[in-house]
């Protein structure tokens, strides 16, 4: 389980930062965007969740706002994942060579806020 938690949050991590460099190439070369080889490459590695997001979305709101819902929708994906493995990380597998750097952190920042109260 923990594995395919690190697995579907490091594919989460490489949908945002491929969306965000699509971003900037589209800001960079407007109009000459689909002739890019990176753009392209790019939107190849986007599109199946990009065709979520316009599933999930309703008809009346256009496409140019599609990047949006696209990078919410990554953005909670990582968010529910990453919380999901810090759970399963502090309740069963606190020795799992994937969750003992974790556990040491959230152990120091326990420790850290015990502190401070």
């Amino acid at each position: 389980m923990l594995l395919v938690l690190s697995v579907v949050k490091a594919v989460s991590e490489i949908m945002a930062f491929s969306l965000i460099v699509q971003g900037v190439l589209y800001l960079v070369a407007r109009d000459k965007r689909q002739s890019s080889l990176a753009y392209r490459m790019l939107a190849g590695i986007t599109r199946p969740v990009t065709r979520v997001a316009r599933a999930v979305m309703p008809r009346v709101v256009p496409d140019r706002y599609l990047w949006i819902v696209t990078m919410l929708m990554v953005f909670g994906l990582w968010v529910v994942v990453g919380q999901q493995k810090i759970e399963t990380c502090l309740t069963q597998s606190r020795e799992d060579p994937l969750c003992v750097e974790l556990v040491k952190n959230v152990e120091q920042r326990r420790q850290l806020q015990g502190g401070n109260q």
